[in-house]
C-alpha cells in the first residue's frame, strides 16, 4: 500500500491480497489498516479504482470469492451501508452474501429499521431453502426482538427454521413459540 504511487495501487494490492488468499484466513483493507497506527494513506483516492478493479474479476473458486469479500469491504469503507445496497439489488452469484452483509452494516451503523427492511427485501429477493436466507431470517428475528415485535420474531424464527432445518434453529424456534404461548400453533 505504502510503496505503490496512488495511480497504480489498487491493482497492486488487489494482486498481493489475491496471492495472499491461498495462505489462511481473509486478507482485507481491515487487516491492512490494523498493522498501522495511521488510517492507510490516500484510501479515498484509491477505493474507487479497487472497487472498479474488484468488479471485473470472474466469479468462482479462487480469488473470486475473495474478490467478492474485499470489493464488499471496499464498497462499505467508500460508499457505507448505501454502498452495500447496490450491490445487494445487483443480481449474481454473489447477491445473497451482499445481502446479508448490507444487513449488518446497517445494523452496526445503528440503522435498525433499515436492517429490518433490507432483511425482508431480501428473503423477498431470494431463494427461501439456502442458509443466507436462513441467516437473514435469523438477523430479522434479532432485529424484531429488540423492538420487541413478537409476531416478527416468531415469523422470522419459522422462515430460519425451514430454509435451513437444524436442530438449533428448531430449539430456537420452540423456545420463541413457547415463550409467546404459540407453540401448538408452530
Amino acid at each position: 500500500w505504502e510503496e505503490e504511487p496512488v495511480e497504480t495501487r489498487a491493482a497492486a494490492v488487489g494482486a498481493a491480497i489475491s496471492e495472499l488468499a491461498y495462505v489462511g484466513g481473509h486478507a482485507g483493507l481491515a487487516a491492512l489498516a490494523a498493522t498501522r497506527r495511521e488510517a492507510l494513506p490516500d484510501q479515498d483516492a484509491v477505493l474507487p479504482d479497487l472497487i472498479e478493479a474488484l468488479s471485473r474479476v470472474p466469479d468462482g473458486y479462487g480469488f473470486g470469492t475473495e474478490a467478492r469479500r474485499l470489493l464488499a469491504e471496499s464498497i462499505q469503507l467508500h460508499q457505507g451501508p448505501d454502498g452495500l445496497a447496490r450491490l445487494a439489488r445487483t443480481p449474481g452469484p454473489y447477491q445473497a452474501v451482499a445481502y446479508r452483509e448490507w444487513v449488518d452494516a446497517l445494523a452496526n451503523a445503528g440503522r435498525v429499521e433499515e436492517a429490518e427492511a433490507a432483511a425482508i427485501e431480501g428473503m423477498r429477493e431470494l431463494e427461501s431453502d439456502d442458509h443466507i436466507f436462513a441467516s437473514l431470517a435469523r438477523r430479522l428475528a434479532l432485529l424484531a426482538a429488540a423492538r420487541g415485535d413478537d409476531r416478527v420474531v416468531l415469523g422470522a424464527c419459522q422462515s430460519a427454521w425451514r430454509a435451513q432445518p437444524t436442530i438449533n434453529g428448531l430449539l430456537q424456534l420452540v423456545d420463541v413459540a413457547t415463550a409467546l404461548g404459540a407453540l401448538n400453533g408452530v
